[in-house]
């Protein structure tokens, strides 16, 4: 009897932010639950370093931290054309905020900051990525990668880091930096749920900056990720928002943390079964030629080079010329 041939497919979660991590509490309990047969592995990428327990008990596997530290801002300030012009383009244009005791908060909901520091250490994050695949691989074996990001699309470090991560995966240079070792086919396109930011909004309302900055982070994602989306960098975005017709409410951290933890484990348990088969293996007619117009029907291309006379330019008293 021939063998079964089976299979296998991995996830790697990237936690991006503060809010992305929320979830991974609920969703360690679920997988827990289901006795961790999933092949899950969930990395942090933030500006700040997460609780020591969430290693310590198994909820993440590894951490990224992206944060820039006292000295590395003096050097960044002091010699940012070494970082290429995305850096000396921030350090011109944020010098007040390159304070070097309030950079220790992150990026403090302002969305540059926080592609300050990708951009310094772009390097580092793509090494940290090729080994945490590796140990990915070494553990379970997998014969794809699905990743799958989280964040805040309000927040500085989620929104930004979410973006910045699904292009620099474009990137030659990164791209080979990451799969170094590895088969680059392995990892799929990343598919993308984002927290939106209206439970925390509403909690600064008596500052009138403070939302308006997070709701312009909002958007400003919204217009990056159907852009990104459309260039073939997102094989899906999901959005959870403040409320549903069903009448549930998330405005608390514990609401959203379940609801993301839960949405993502759901997401990948049924991947293969029955996700896949009706997003990815089935062409997408709308998105692909949605920008068609018709060009090149009989009509348009007749018209393109036989005017007729009604399309030829007015004589001076305002009847068409004979063709």
């Amino acid at each position: 009897m021939p063998k079964k041939i089976t299979h296998k497919t991995g996830f790697l979660n990237v936690l991006c932010g503060g809010t992305g991590l929320l979830g991974a509490g609920p969703f360690h309990e679920l997988w827990e639950a289901d006795h961790r047969r999933l092949p899950v592995y969930s990395v942090v990428l933030d500006t700040d370093m997460p609780e020591e327990r969430l290693i310590d008990e198994g909820i993440i596997d590894a951490c990224i931290p992206v944060g820039l530290t006292h000295h590395e801002i003096r050097a960044v300030k002091g010699s940012h054309a070494t970082f290429g012009r995305t850096v000396e383009a921030i350090v011109r244009e944020m010098w007040d905020y390159l304070d070097e005791e309030d950079f220790r908060n992150g990026a403090r909901t302002t969305r540059c900051l926080a592609q300050l520091a990708f951009e310094v250490h772009r390097d580092l994050i793509a090494s940290r990525l090729n080994q945490c695949i590796r140990d990915f691989q070494h553990r379970e074996g997998t014969d794809e990668i699905v990743p799958v990001f989280t964040g805040s699309s309000g927040g500085g470090t989620g929104s930004s880091f979410v973006i910045l991560l699904a292009q620099a995966l474009q990137d030659t240079a990164f791209r080979s930096r990451v799969f170094q070792g590895l088969t680059d086919g392995q990892m799929n396109t990343p598919t993308a749920f984002m927290v939106e930011p209206f439970f925390r909004s509403f909690v600064h309302s008596e500052d009138a900056i403070h939302p308006a900055r997070i709701l312009g982070n909002a958007m400003a994602f919204r217009i990056e990720s159907e852009y990104l989306e459309r260039k073939g960098r997102f094989k899906n975005i999901y959005h959870q928002g403040l409320s549903n017709a069903g009448g549930a409410v998330l405005d608390s951290e514990r609401d959203v943390a379940k609801v993301l933890g839960t949405s993502v484990y759901q997401f990948e348990k049924h991947w293969s079964s029955y996700i896949k088969p009706r997003t990815v293996d089935t062409a997408d007619v709308l998105a692909i030629f949605g920008h068609y117009l018709g060009h090149d029907t009989p009509e348009r291309a007749m018209m393109n080079t036989r005017p007729t006379p009604v399309q030829t330019e007015p004589s001076p008293n305002g009847q068409p010329q004979p063709s």
